[in-house]
């Protein structure tokens, strides 16, 4: 009977559901991690993405080809593209960076 009350105390009460709480924390993070090594071990990817052909016409202009190419037996299905290409910010030399595309 005394284990019971001690059971039933609200001090007793908050440490069960504390430590419970901690586990159930533990558990939603461990299933977030099992979740990501699923989709980590995904397929490599059949393609090369590249710049080449770079060149600068004019003191101002700096060109080049970004190229797409399937790699593989796999067939490359695309139905849309972003990727951002980084530069180092001090080329502008005080003046302003455009992009446009040359075709």
């Amino acid at each position: 009977m005394k284990l019971l009350n001690k059971l039933l105390s609200g001090n007793s009460v908050a440490k069960t559901l504390k430590t419970l709480l901690k586990v159930n924390k533990i558990l939603v993070v461990f299933l977030g991690l099992l979740l990501l090594v699923q989709t980590g071990m995904s397929q490599t990817p059949g393609y090369l993405l590249k710049i080449t052909n770079e060149t600068q016409p004019t003191p101002q202009t700096y060109e080049f080809d970004v190229f797409l190419l399937r790699v593989g037996t796999t067939p490359l299905e695309l139905e849309g593209m972003n990727f951002g290409i980084g530069i180092d910010v001090s080329v502008k030399n005080g003046g302003t960076l455009s992009a446009s595309i040359i075709s």
